[in-house]
């Protein structure tokens, strides 16, 4: 994986269910999923709001018949994406 340069978190809705997606955008300017839905990625992506509308395609794709909206993405710290990871565990726990 190319190295991080920016971090943007969104919301997943998918029916009733409510989610996080992390999104990374690379030092080559590319964009991808970071964590949580790697079943969901294709590939990189030259912006932010195309590696979206991938990852809602495929999980329409996924979900037939349900109501799939993604949230505005937000620009959060390396930090943030970190504590965003499914493996994350905090410290002292």
């Amino acid at each position: 994986m190319p190295e991080p340069t920016a971090y943007y978190e969104v919301t997943v809705r998918i029916a009733e269910k409510t989610g996080t997606a992390t999104f990374y955008q690379s030092e080559n300017g590319q964009f991808d999923l970071l964590y949580g839905w790697a079943a969901y990625t294709a590939s990189m992506s030259s912006t932010l709001q195309d590696a979206m509308e991938d990852f809602r395609g495929h999980l329409q794709g996924n979900n037939p018949g349900k109501d799939i909206s993604l949230g505005e993405p937000r620009q959060i710290s390396k930090e943030q994406a970190e504590r965003n990871s499914p493996n994350y565990t905090p410290p002292n726990s």
